[in-house]
């Protein structure tokens, strides 16, 4: 059955059994993050970039551009579909085969001002789960939105930092040594598959590890009353000068790469 023929809440009409009434405003929601959420839409931002998966792309049927913009005062980074002629529009994708393939929107400048607001460390890219959502005055126009606080960490390798055009030296000696740390656990799990190998025996290889934000370490979620609360979106601009107007900015990429 398609997920929108699922009904929100079954009637009650066949359970002939007295039911008791619960408060579960206080319940927290456990985050999506929690499970294996690879097939949710994502953005991957880099210390040189800015990247969507394959399952956003498809999401937007069609869409081969979009503006991408931030809201700092909410702390989302929100993406909306535009026309390949919009002056901030970005290519986020490639088309081989009629097919729409993720691309690395290169933007250096754009990642590192979005780095220095937040206090992330450029050893590291950071995923985020987004949240499909419609403008208010443009109903039937889908657009997503990321929210920055839900950021996953990826520690990069000293030679994916160096493809980043990351100096080490801007990365402070606590995350370093934490870096150089990771990049010795990578070598002695090379080492162990390399030596299984020549034994004939086999070793998967183990997947990256994200590390979620602190303060969700002691907390599977939100309450429900949180949760249900429906933050209203706000207006978005159709182009850079009423971004401005209205408090956003546009990101741009260091060099047009279409």
């Amino acid at each position: 059955m398609e997920q929108e023929n699922i009904k929100a809440s079954q009637p009650l009409d066949w359970y002939d059994e007295e039911l008791k009434n619960i408060d579960i405003s206080k319940a927290e929601v456990i985050r999506r993050q929690f499970f294996s959420h690879m097939k949710d839409c994502m953005v991957t931002i880099r210390p040189n970039g800015i990247q969507f998966n394959t399952t956003c792309i498809s999401r937007f049927e069609g869409v081969t551009h979009i503006l991408m913009m931030v809201d700092w005062e909410r702390n989302w980074f929100i993406i909306k579909p535009c026309d390949p002629e919009y002056k901030d529009g970005q290519r986020w994708c490639t088309i081989k085969d009629n097919e729409r393939k993720p691309r690395l929107i290169t933007g250096k400048p754009a990642s590192e001002r979005i780095y220095k607001r937040l206090g992330w460390c450029l050893g590291k890219m950071y995923k985020i789960c987004g949240t499909p959502a419609i403008q208010l005055d443009s109903q039937d126009e889908l657009i997503m939105v990321f929210e920055f606080k839900d950021a996953e960490d990826y520690m990069l390798t000293k030679k994916s930092r160096l493809s980043a055009g990351v100096d080490d030296k801007e990365i402070n000696a606590e995350d370093l040594t934490k870096l150089e740390d990771y990049e010795k656990q990578l070598e002695i799990e090379r080492q162990e598959r390399k030596q299984a190998k020549e034994k004939g025996r086999g070793i998967k290889k183990g997947q990256k590890k994200g590390h979620f934000p602190e303060e969700w370490n002691d907390s599977m979620g939100v309450s429900f009353d949180q949760y249900k609360a429906r933050v209203e979106f706000p207006h978005l601009p159709a182009n850079s000068q009423e971004a401005v107007s209205m408090g956003m900015s546009f990101l741009e990429e260091e060099k047009r790469d279409e």
